[in-house]
């Protein structure tokens, strides 16, 4: 865990050196440092670092919620930065501020989505700028809240938004300012549909599924190919309708952060375990903005109070051990193997137990070897009862 005021943004850059922004600015975690660098980012010592992202020229950039947009072209060279708070698109000139998401398009164009003023798109090849304040015919009034912008493994750019569900972007002649947009919205008479319209986040997984979280309505599993939804909800196991980020680990299983805590999803069976404070968590309350899956697997989710929790996902898991039975008593007398032919291997180890119709009082104890959160199990036994052997 680290702690940089409240977590925004995380990112492990091309040297796997850890950059972090939050509420008091931004540090950064150096491969074999002891302690982290305060980085400034110009004259703003303690700006709201709110999205960070390297671009393949290794640059990196920094989106801030009231001081623009910065730019280091050299992560060596962090005193040397480009600043962007004001732009100037078709002759006017608009505020950057309140940047949720970085991402870069297959055109090497840069795009910033911001929380109040739609989506920047910067032209490295001409330095101007595209700005979509609205998305072609979208029917919210005002100007679109941005909380993510991802690119697939095909090159296509989807932007999630607070405000009417997400959207892929189709371009026109590899120009962004003619390209349009395609929503998706929830359709409250289409259970195939989205399943709630204020989307916080987006992960595609390796299979080109795209994961998208909602605000209220839990989290969807989305196929561009055929354009139909999955959704999981409390109904499902979630421990929380409220999804903050969504990443993948290496074999395919879907972790994501809520407001109880953090959760996977099993690729192979489907099934979701979540975890909290009795885990090992320090917190089960999270953050919209943070979350990265470094190169060598560990996965990070930045949490409301400041704290970064990382982990490696194998080591991440529940005790599901099945119990064993560590003793068997006979009118209230622990019995030895083979005692009364009861059983006839070491008690841990016997899986039947042989009981006369006048051994009518016995007692076994069991235990699952969990000696740090004990409590946090519950057990359940069921006595079948069968018309040839009474009860087993």
């Amino acid at each position: 865990m680290m702690k940089s005021g409240k977590m925004n943004a995380v990112m492990e850059d091309i040297s796997g050196n850890w950059w972090i922004g939050g509420d008091n600015g931004l540090v950064r975690y150096s491969r074999g440092a002891t302690r982290p660098e305060l980085i400034h980012l110009g004259e703003n010592n303690s700006a709201d670092v709110l999205a960070i992202y390297q671009d393949r020229k290794a640059g990196i950039w920094f989106g801030t919620s009231s001081h623009g947009l910065y730019y280091m072209p050299d992560a060596l060279k962090p005193s040397v930065l480009q600043h962007f708070s004001k732009v100037i698109v078709d002759g006017k000139q608009e505020v950057v501020d309140n940047i949720f998401s970085i991402n870069q398009d297959e055109f090497e164009n840069m795009w910033f989505g911001s929380f109040i003023n739609g989506v920047f798109i910067l032209n490295r090849n001409t330095n101007r700028f595209v700005h979509y304040t609205t998305f072609n015919n979208d029917p919210v009034k005002g100007r679109v809240a941005v909380s993510q912008i991802i690119k697939d493994k095909q090159g296509t750019m989807w932007v999630s938004t607070w405000t009417n569900g997400f959207n892929k972007f189709i371009p026109e002649n590899n120009d962004p300012a003619k390209g349009k947009f395609i929503h998706y919205t929830h359709d409250p008479g289409n259970a195939n549909s989205l399943s709630f319209s204020i989307t916080s986040c987006m992960k595609e997984d390796s299979d080109g599924n795209l994961w998208i979280g909602t605000v209220s309505g839990g989290l969807n599993k989305f196929k561009p190919s055929n354009g139909n939804f999955t959704r999981f909800s409390t109904n499902n196991g979630l421990p929380s309708n409220l999804i903050y980020r969504i990443e993948e680990d290496k074999t395919g299983n879907i972790w994501f952060s809520t407001d109880e805590g953090i959760s996977m999803l099993s690729k192979a069976t489907g099934s979701i375990i979540n975890f909290k404070e009795e885990d090992g968590l320090p917190t089960r309350s999270f953050y919209f903005l943070s979350s990265f899956s470094m190169r060598d697997g560990t996965i990070a989710f930045g949490t409301i109070d400041g704290n970064l929790v990382h982990f490696q996902p194998e080591g991440f898991a529940k005790n599901e051990q099945t119990p064993v039975i560590v003793d068997f008593k006979l009118f209230n007398r622990s019995l030895e193997t083979g005692e009364y032919g009861v059983f006839n291997k070491p008690v841990y180890l016997a899986d039947t137990f042989h009981i006369n119709y006048n051994q009518s009082v016995f007692t076994f104890e069991f235990s699952n070897f969990d000696f740090i959160n004990p409590d946090i199990y519950t057990f359940a036994y069921k006595l079948k009862e069968s018309k040839k052997n009474g009860i087993t």
